[in-house]
């Protein structure tokens, strides 16, 4: 039986979010869990989304959190549903998810009694530089251009507000458990906090030039204060082949720019010529390979190893 009550403040907050129509991420009119029963049973679009909410959902009676896709290397931008994922989702109470063109299937998603809470809903994203130099090598996925970078959960304080904004979803859909999400998400400042002052405190990148070869690194370039000054547009886990890594060394010289920030799973054909050409090469994690067996902690891991990766380059 779920028995916690929602605290006089946090009611004040919801009834003015009421007032306003919005929790962030649906609206409530709309969305809620409707029907009185024992189990919910909330989907999380893809792990970042799972790890954020399971922070959140930790050890909440009658709540049961669920990845909805497998792990995919290549990101989500292009992934439909499959026949058993859409089978899946009719069992679904809510689903959670990233939002903003993170998950390509989120047009297409089955109208009907499953709550949609869009982590994103109120967030800044990150946009390119209006004076960055772009060299697109066949992306359809340079969403930064115009509509900001979904890859929001790059950044340890982002991962604060994402976890903020399931926080304040999840006290309104369950309110008889309210305090017991702001409990969690207290205990989730906690392990995100010293990730975050680490990122802040790192000087290797303060003011460099540097070049992004793929959106979520956006935000990797601005935690560590960088300048993003080339921006190569590709697909996810795409390979650079040598006729690439000449187009990219030749824009990057040419706009001063000796760093480049890439992802984890992403193929070079001619490494060497980056290192030939005096342009440092640092891979950062976009853990998307992982499974909820990882919990929260995989989120946490790969955020600490992508700044291992950036402080030993210029160790």
């Amino acid at each position: 039986m779920r028995a916690k009550r929602l605290p006089t403040a946090l009611l004040t907050l919801l009834l003015a979010l009421l007032t306003a129509g919005y929790v962030a991420g649906f609206r409530l009119d709309k969305y809620a869990l409707k029907e009185e029963k024992d189990d919910y049973y909330i989907y999380a679009s893809c792990y970042p989304v799972y790890a954020i909410s399971s922070m959140i959902m930790r050890d909440t009676p009658g709540m049961h959190l669920i990845q909805l896709t497998q792990p995919k290397e290549e990101g989500y931008t292009d992934h439909s549903l499959s026949d058993w994922e859409s089978a899946l989702l009719s069992n679904a109470d809510a689903l959670v998810l990233m939002g903003f063109g993170f998950e390509g299937f989120s047009s297409s998603l089955p109208s009907g009694k499953a709550a949609e809470i869009t982590l994103l809903s109120m967030m800044e994203l990150k946009v390119l530089p209006e004076d960055c130099a772009v060299l697109d090598l066949g992306s359809d996925e340079i969403v930064s251009l115009g509509h900001g970078s979904p890859w929001f959960y790059m950044s340890p304080r982002n991962c604060m507000q994402l976890s903020e904004v399931m926080c304040g979803n999840m006290a309104y859909l369950d309110q008889e458990y309210a305090q017991g999400y702001y409990d969690n998400l207290g205990e989730a400042t906690k392990v995100l906090e010293p990730i975050t002052e680490r990122s802040e405190s790192i000087e290797c990148l303060k003011g460099r030039r540097v070049a992004v070869a793929h959106d979520a690194l956006l935000y990797t370039a601005s935690d560590l204060g960088a300048e993003t000054c080339v921006y190569i547009g590709r697909k996810t886990a795409s390979e650079l082949s040598e006729e690439d890594v000449s187009k990219c060394i030749d824009l990057m010289l040419s706009n001063d720019v000796h760093v480049l920030l890439i992802e984890e799973q992403a193929g070079i054909s001619d490494p060497e010529a980056f290192e030939k050409a005096g342009i440092t090469v640092i891979r950062q994690q976009l853990m998307l390979d992982r499974t909820p067996a990882f919990s929260y902690s995989g989120l946490l891991e790969g955020l600490s190893a992508n700044l291992d990766a950036i402080e030993k380059a210029f160790s």
